[in-house]
């Protein structure tokens, strides 16, 4: 079938009753679509047709006519259905919508400072990056030289003796002195009273066998005999070697935290430096490497360096 050409009655009568082949249906369909003299003569083949049946339902009294019925209702159907679908505005040709590409941003984590388990922990830490000065104890001032106490002038040749101006946590600390190579005794105390005493060493260090208690504050001294003489660790008039053990509960603290924060050196050396363990405190202060924190860090190792 030519474009040009209008489709037969015959076709448009086997149009509007379902009789069309595939390709023929096909054919007459889009002649249909272009065509307006054939397209309105299709639902006029399809009312004509409506009208016999509507004849044949009034008047047929042969219930053999009854396929023929139905098939002739059935095409009128199918015909209106296609001319409907050919008068249809047709689908304008939109291009498929693209999905809105939304630029977003990376989540920022809220920065949530972290929990220790203690109330005091947690206020130790906020306060110190707030920068507040650490509260130091009073010991460390007690240990430290006095203003206007003088040491011996020999004393960089012929003392040094450590622990001394500290608070130690060990309670059998290693005492350690520098003197001739001679035979030396080091002698503890606590206020006037001889805590411990040493056998007789050249070793120029010594470690007590029993504990020192706790939360007390002691002198020691190096005696030894040079020349037929005898000679004192540190020499007057400079003031005794003093050292603190820690308090036992400031040690139990301590244990504590570093068995719940090991990870954690600005928190332990402000714990460290609290409870005045002064070298322990630079040591972890100077693990921070969290950008933040080091700032904090610095502060506190200058105010623990300056006491």
């Amino acid at each position: 079938m030519n474009s040009s050409d209008h489709v037969e009655p015959e076709v448009l009568d086997r149009f509007a009753r379902g009789d069309l082949a595939e390709g023929e249906l096909s054919a007459v369909l889009h002649h249909l679509e272009n065509c307006a003299t054939c397209s309105s003569a299709g639902p006029r083949r399809a009312h004509e047709d409506l009208a016999a049946l509507r004849s044949e339902l009034t008047t047929g009294d042969d219930r053999s006519h009854l396929g023929w019925i139905l098939g002739i209702a059935a095409a009128v159907a199918a015909a209106l259905i296609g001319v409907l679908l050919l008068r249809s505005p047709a689908t304008p040709n939109v291009p498929p919508v693209q999905p809105q590409i939304i630029e977003t941003r990376p989540i920022v984590p809220i920065d949530v400072p972290k929990k220790y388990g203690r109330a005091e922990w947690d206020a130790l830490v906020r306060d110190a990056r707030a920068g507040t000065s650490l509260k130091l104890p009073e010991v460390l001032k007690q240990l430290r030289r006095a203003p206007g106490e003088l040491r011996s002038p020999n004393e960089g040749s012929s003392g040094s003796l450590a622990p001394s101006g500290v608070v130690i946590e060990s309670t059998r600390p290693r005492f350690e002195w520098k003197a001739p190579n001679v035979s030396s005794t080091v002698t503890i105390f606590s206020g006037d009273r001889e805590i411990a005493r040493s056998t007789p060493t050249t070793a120029g260090r010594w470690t007590p066998s029993r504990d020192l208690p706790r939360g007390l504050t002691y002198t020691w001294e190096v005696q030894f005999e040079k020349n037929g003489e005898l000679q004192i660790l540190p020499a007057p008039p400079a003031p005794p070697a003093r050292f603190h053990v820690l308090d036992a509960t400031t040690y139990t603290e301590l244990e504590a935290a570093r068995r719940e924060h090991p990870s954690d050196p600005l928190f332990l050396g402000l714990l460290y430096a609290r409870a005045g363990l002064v070298d322990a405190a630079i040591a972890e202060l100077r693990r921070v490497s969290d950008p933040a924190d080091t700032v904090v860090a610095r502060r506190v190792i200058s105010q623990l360096e300056s006491k």
